[in-house]
This record gives C-alpha cells, sequence and structure tokens, in this order.
C-alpha cells in the first residue's frame, strides 16, 4: 500500500473533513516543513501520503 499512489489515493478518500485537514498538515510535516511549498504536497510520495496518513488516523509508530 506504501508504495503505491493508487492504493494511497483510495486510502485518503475515506477521511472525515476534519482527518483531511489533519493529513494535509502532516504531509506538509513530511515534504515541506520550512517552505510550505504547495508542488511538493500535490507530488508526495506515496510513502509520504502513507506516513501523514497513519499519523492522522493515530496509527504511526516512529522508527527506532
Amino acid at each position: 500500500m506504501c508504495g503505491n499512489l493508487n492504493d494511497m489515493w483510495a486510502a485518503e478518500t475515506h477521511l472525515t473533513p476534519d482527518q483531511q485537514i489533519e493529513f494535509v498538515y502532516q504531509l506538509s510535516e513530511i515534504v515541506a516543513p520550512i517552505t510550505g511549498d504547495t508542488w511538493m504536497l500535490i507530488h508526495a510520495s506515496a510513502f509520504s501520503r502513507a506516513k501523514a496518513f497513519l499519523r492522522t488516523v493515530g496509527k504511526w509508530k516512529e522508527p527506532k
């Protein structure tokens, strides 16, 4: 799932409106934390999207 943009798109469609806002925040923290570059958000990798998704739903665990 985390390597496939189509799978991430499908997962993202299940987010509530509040989760969508949190997802965008989490994704921006991952791919463009300083610049907030919209281009980087649009072109985020499937892995970055998966990480943001899991953070949004409270399932992400930082690697040790």
